[in-house]
């Protein structure tokens, strides 16, 4: 798997084997410190992978992997958590400051954590290469570093 968000272009490309998908980028103002946009790729009707990507304080940014599963209650979001990851949604996070602040642990190396989740283990997050193209700095998770 592999996704883009190329800012310049204004667009998210998501790539599954032969499968490309592409959705033009909409960054949400999630309140006045965040930003974020995302793409999602049904894999069923009521299964849903998100890729997000998200900035805070126009410093640090994330990329987030994320599983959902349709709720077939009427009353509730129809998107909810998947009962086997047991309320935890995000399968793999990754974070990235490109311009770190002088006497901290601040470093420019792309961090990552892998929640410990049977379908897509540390060894299937590793064959899932994430590409950032913006003003913020260029980055990818291709040899991140398994420290958060």
């Amino acid at each position: 798997m592999e996704i883009s968000f190329d800012f310049p272009r204004k667009c998210i490309i998501l790539r599954i084997g032969d499968k490309e998908i592409k959705e033009e980028l909409n960054i949400i103002a999630i309140n006045k410190f965040t930003k974020m946009a995302s793409i999602n790729h049904h894999i069923e009707d009521d299964w849903k992978l998100t890729v997000s990507w998200s900035i805070y304080a126009g410093y640090e940014q994330f990329l987030e992997l994320s599983e959902y599963k349709r709720s077939s209650d009427p009353h509730e979001d129809p998107w909810t958590t998947s009962e086997a990851v047991a309320q935890v949604t995000t399968m793999a996070k990754w974070s990235y400051i490109s311009k770190p602040q002088a006497g901290t642990i601040q470093d420019t190396e792309v961090h990552k954590f892998v929640h410990n989740y049977a379908k897509f283990n540390e060894n299937n997050i590793n064959y899932i290469n994430i590409f950032v193209k913006n003003s913020y700095g260029d980055w990818n998770t291709t040899n991140s570093i398994n420290e958060y």
